[in-house]
């Protein structure tokens, strides 16, 4: 009867400490998504039990921005709040094209450019929280630019300043979701302590 209990309590903490996670997680990103509706990757993750301690963190911090200086610059480092933000881009292409559908020539080439964003890394005693964030499109190249700007978390909020073909506004939209979410993805990899 003893380890019965004991094993129900077990089983109560456990999912407790997985809810209030996926919460603060939601927690963060709800707030920033009321605020700016614009398309983020986020989550709140427990450190392991070696690298506990607000201080360890936030030298894993700093040390997976080192990683990364060639692609992320950091532009605030808050120490004593363990917070961290940089700035890093890739490199976005578009090779969309609809057959049977008149389009105007060379948009998908008009697309191409760079992709910017904002990484917040926040510490605590036991957990850290990242955000990529802030995902602006930027069209750089010879045929004329059609920038997308703020990449909005919705595709109705994309159809704003994607008025070329909504099918084709669609694929669009999708291929930069999905390019953001690869090119974080390494990085995201790198992130669990």
């Amino acid at each position: 009867m003893n380890k019965l209990i004991l094993l129900l309590l077990i089983s109560i903490i456990n999912v407790t400490s997985v809810f209030s996670q996926s919460d603060l997680s939601y927690i963060y990103s709800d707030l920033y998504d009321k605020k700016t509706k614009r398309f983020n990757i986020s989550a709140t993750r427990e450190s392991s039990v070696s690298v506990k301690g607000k201080d360890k963190l936030y030298r894993k911090a700093k040390k997976w921005f080192s990683i990364h200086s060639r692609d992320i610059l950091i532009f605030e480092n808050d120490e004593e709040n363990g917070i961290i933000k940089g700035r890093g881009s890739f490199v976005f292409e578009n090779e969309i094209v609809l057959e049977n559908v008149l389009l105007p020539p060379r948009i998908a080439e008009k697309t191409a450019g760079k992709i910017y964003y904002t990484i917040v890394i926040k510490v605590t005693d036991s957990t850290y929280y990242y955000s990529f964030r802030d995902f602006n499109h930027k069209a750089l190249n010879n045929f004329g630019d059609v920038s997308f700007g703020y990449i909005p978390k919705y595709f109705e909020d994309f159809l704003s300043v994607c008025t070329v073909n909504e099918s084709w506004c669609k694929l669009v939209y999708n291929e930069i979701l999905r390019q953001a979410k690869q090119q974080t993805f390494v990085k995201i990899l790198k992130l669990n302590w």
